[in-house]
């Protein structure tokens, strides 16, 4: 059998063919610019995760240098729970470093005033005391000595107590007083108190 192709079946086989052609190009260029937008998605995926290493990296190097600095004061503070009066010299009076600097500076200005030998009601006790007639023993005391001298002051620990609008420290220190004698021991043991981070005072000597 022998098949006659008119004209008109000839031009439509001819547009089917360009349509299915043109069909393909197009669903080519959809795929093309897909695979291009996923491309451009995994470099900026590895751009954000070069970032990423890069702060981890920061982050583990100040991590690396906040550890080795709390090694560094960690041997300082047993150092000095070992030794509270390292770096002092045997000629100075020797300050227990736990001490706090104001507390530490009240019990010298105490013995500065001693030496000055005001009398024992003067009112200049009431910095040093929270009562100095209830201390007028310890005044008496001092003020009898002919140069009151302490060797070391010798923190021995503290203890904060707080209420409602009400924060009180209790701090005890040991005076060690300086004799001739070298087998003398005689000591002080000061109670002070800190309210609400006013200041030091002392309320009590052993």
């Amino acid at each position: 059998m022998r098949i006659r192709w008119s004209s008109r079946g000839l031009a439509i086989c001819a547009a089917a063919a360009v349509m299915f052609v043109t069909g393909c190009n197009g669903n080519e260029d959809k795929l093309q610019a897909r695979v291009d937008e996923q491309a451009q998605q995994l470099i900026a995926l590895k751009n954000a995760n070069a970032k990423l290493e890069t702060r981890l990296d920061e982050a583990n190097g100040r991590f690396s240098e906040a550890d080795e600095q709390l090694k560094l004061l960690q041997a300082k503070a047993e150092e000095e729970a070992a030794d509270p009066y390292s770096n002092r010299t045997e000629d100075d009076l020797l300050l227990d470093k736990r001490i706090p600097a104001d507390a530490a500076g009240l019990l010298l200005k105490l013995v500065e005033t001693v030496h000055a030998k005001p009398k024992a009601e003067d009112k200049v006790w009431a910095q040093f005391f929270h009562d100095p007639a209830h201390m007028d023993y310890y005044i008496k005391t001092v003020l009898a000595m002919p140069n009151l001298t302490y060797a070391k002051f010798f923190y021995q620990g503290e203890t904060t107590y707080k209420k409602p609008g009400k924060e009180t420290t209790t701090m005890v220190v040991q005076g060690k007083l300086k004799t001739d004698d070298a087998n003398s021991s005689g000591a002080h043991a000061f109670a002070l108190t800190n309210v609400n981070h006013t200041g030091w005072k002392i309320y009590d000597v052993d």
